[in-house]
């Protein structure tokens, strides 16, 4: 394994180990080190990073890699080349590089202004000049400002929205005919997101209200609680067939779904990760309940879909 050594070494070495530029890794080891409050300056200190502060910095420096790995997927069943394509959520720019590297006609959104400049910086070291607009994915008549696209994906966008329905409404009226939306979505009574949520870690909050969970991680993180509600897969179906959409779960590119053998073990690993929280013990205490009777009475692709599934991955056409 490549050591990384303490300086200017570390960057380069990680650009090398993430495929990203040099722009965007200084902007965001900058920004981490100052809102995490520590030094990364060698592979060790990497290493030594808890949870989920890891799960963050991996998740940011990986945007390329990601992004590469998922358009390709996509095209096992969709060209990018000359597609108009665009990327809801954008955030740190990885899918529109794949994207604009396969022949597509890029074009991302994202509210958020420091995501998107993260963006900018991952962009502009390749050299690429693809918009990106401030835009909010709820809003109204979206499509007149950015008019339809042959390829859209919406990754990790429909749990931080006000409204996963009105998302998805508007997806499909981004939406060509005959085109084709990727979407992934983080199910929150997955037995595994149920130990330790995909976004904070921490047991039971995807359980909660969002009253109630926003309160929950106060506690933990002492600033905003930036996820929204979590749906059932069935609202979900129900979303793309109001929004003119036929939706099939495809299998997740990076969370697969465990078998039902799993299940003994995956409850175990849940008794190890539950937490005596006063704030969760009845939404808790629901939940292993309704997963002993839906044990007994659904079939098994649907327990599985349920409980040993962490992401749904949705294929969607017009």
């Amino acid at each position: 394994m490549i050591r990384l050594m303490r300086g200017n070494n570390f960057p380069r070495l990680l650009q090398t180990r993430f495929g990203t530029g040099k722009r965007f890794t200084s902007a965001y080891l900058a920004y981490f080190q100052k809102a995490q409050n520590l030094k990364l300056e060698t592979e060790d200190d990497l290493n030594r990073l808890g949870e989920p502060q890891a799960m963050w910095f991996h998740y940011a420096m990986s945007t390329n890699q990601r992004g590469e790995a998922l358009i390709q997927s996509i095209e096992e069943v969709k060209r990018f080349k000359s597609a108009r394509y665009l990327d809801v959520g954008c955030g740190f720019g990885g899918h529109l590089i794949a994207a604009a590297r396969h022949g597509a006609q890029c074009v991302g959104i994202e509210p958020d202004p420091l995501r998107a400049d993260f963006s900018a910086k991952n962009l502009a070291d390749f050299g690429l000049k693809i918009p990106v607009f401030p835009l909010d994915a709820l809003t109204p008549a979206i499509e007149t400002q950015l008019g339809t696209f042959d390829i859209i994906t919406c990754n990790d966008v429909a749990e931080h929205v006000d409204s996963a329905g009105r998302l998805i409404m508007n997806l499909g009226r981004l939406l060509r005919p005959g085109g084709l939306a990727y979407l992934e979505i983080p199910n929150g009574e997955c037995i595994d997101f149920v130990a330790h949520d995909g976004h904070f870690g921490l047991f039971g909050i995807s359980l909660l209200p969002r009253d109630e969970a926003k309160a929950y991680h106060w506690e933990r993180f002492h600033c905003p609680y930036d996820v929204g509600d979590y749906w059932k897969l069935e609202d979900y179906l129900e979303f793309f067939s109001h929004a003119g959409l036929t939706a099939r779960l495809v299998p997740s590119l990076h969370h697969p779904t465990l078998p039902i053998s799993e299940l003994d073990r995956q409850l175990g690993c849940l008794d190890d990760a539950a937490k005596p929280v006063a704030a969760i013990d009845n939404a808790y205490r629901e939940y292993r309940l309704r997963l002993a009777r839906d044990r007994l009475s659904m079939n098994e692709e649907a327990f599985r879909n349920r409980y040993l599934r962490n992401f749904w991955t949705f294929l969607a056409t017009m």
